[in-house]
């Protein structure tokens, strides 16, 4: 995980290395709209290709506050690095939170109206 990703997630790198992605940030329950999650991980873990992900919402867990969901927009990249059986054994996931410029394009929407 990059930085940026630690941050806004608040979990330490020792709280994420070692782990499997999808237990630490499991899927988040379907919204209304039927949002896919994780997409470009799954297709990375299952193809063994690296995956862009221009936009995607993941809301994040606060970790003070167990069950509570902050909405955030993100573009990501995911990387699979295969072993020596050419297995993939890791995902190299970078993310970039852009929730603020998603903000004031709706924002920018919602004036023109």
């Amino acid at each position: 995980m990059n930085d940026e990703f630690q941050a806004v997630s608040g979990r330490p790198l020792e709280e994420l290395v070692g782990r499997n992605v999808f237990d630490v940030f499991p899927k988040m329950p379907p919204d209304p709209g039927g949002y896919p999650k994780w997409t470009a991980l799954e297709k990375a873990q299952s193809s063994g290709r690296h995956e862009t992900c221009s936009l995607t919402r993941y809301d994040v867990e606060d970790p003070a506050h167990p069950g509570v969901f902050r909405e955030h927009d993100w573009c990501s990249e995911v990387t699979p690095l295969r072993g020596l059986d050419g297995q993939v054994e890791v995902l190299e996931f970078s993310a970039r939170e852009v929730t603020p410029i998603i903000a004031q394009f709706k924002e920018l929407a919602h004036q023109e109206r």
